[in-house]
């Protein structure tokens, strides 16, 4: 069982490479209007770790040992988001292998309380469907994403693990802006840098297929440009709140080598 939290350092090192400043991580105010009692730990930060112990056993699943990955070969790794971590406490990591699935949990040490759970698992994504918009993510970009990744987590080392927090990234500047503005009906340009006035977002749940080679510490990403596309905001209204999914394609050199499906929440405080 793996230990570990999350402080205000850990937090800024993950805003200043992903560009997510959302208040809910540094505003007090705004961390009590989602529901919480403290700051909120980013929840892509919470996966790093996860993601990385998942990495160590994702070669030992049947019919997934390194002679069967390939570009052929595709990984889910599912993950609910199911209460905000606060910052500074301590958190524990359980796994359970069940087949070709491993199942995992992330609670609080002190109590039996559930904060992220989910599971990997080998699952092609459904073909890409028309997009509405199409970004690139040149190589010099993808080049010193890396330099800043290794510097600011030096003990994530997974190529793939990089390729989800780079889509990410370019998703809170790109796409978040689109979503925001959708969602408030406003026509002025944004960014989240902004705060969000009396709206609060929230990430619930995040799903990342990637090509089983993307696993390989040989994959090589550099030197050539990535294209993501958004596909359509599927969102619906309950109450004051707004609930959707983003539905992220990306593909290295013309080939698809990732998808990603992202759970937001929205309401005005």
């Amino acid at each position: 069982m793996m230990h570990f939290s999350f402080d205000m350092n850990a937090v800024e090192r993950w805003a200043a490479f992903s560009g997510d400043y959302n208040p809910i991580h540094f505003d007090l105010s705004a961390a009590r209007a989602a529901g919480a009692d403290a700051l909120i730990v980013h929840g892509m930060l919470v996966l790093l770790p996860v993601k990385q112990a998942l990495t160590r056993r994702l070669l030992e699943l049947p019919g997934l040992g390194k002679s069967q990955v390939d570009d052929q070969a595709w990984v889910r790794v599912r993950c609910s988001l199911k209460k905000l971590v606060p910052q500074d406490i301590e958190l524990q990591l359980s796994f359970k292998e069940t087949g070709e699935k491993i199942g995992f949990m992330l609670t609080p040490s002190s109590n039996d309380a559930t904060y992220v759970q989910g599971h990997l698992d080998r699952r092609i994504p459904e073909p890409s469907e028309k997009f509405s918009e199409i970004f690139t993510i040149d190589a010099h970009t993808i080049s010193e994403s890396w330099k800043k990744f290794q510097s600011n987590f030096p003990a994530v080392s997974e190529i793939w693990i990089f390729l989800d927090a780079l889509i990410f990234a370019q998703f809170i500047k790109n796409c978040v802006p689109l979503i925001v503005k959708m969602i408030t009906g406003t026509a002025q340009d944004w960014s989240i840098e902004d705060g969000l006035g009396e709206t609060v977002m929230v990430q619930m749940s995040h799903t990342v297929w990637f090509r089983a080679d993307l696993s390989d510490s040989q994959f090589a990403f550099q030197g050539s440009d990535l294209e993501f596309g958004l596909h359509e905001f599927d969102s619906q209204v309950d109450g004051n709140k707004t609930f959707g999914t983003v539905v992220l394609s990306t593909s290295l050199n013309r080939s698809s080598i990732m998808r990603h499906e992202i759970g937001l929440m929205m309401f005005k405080r």
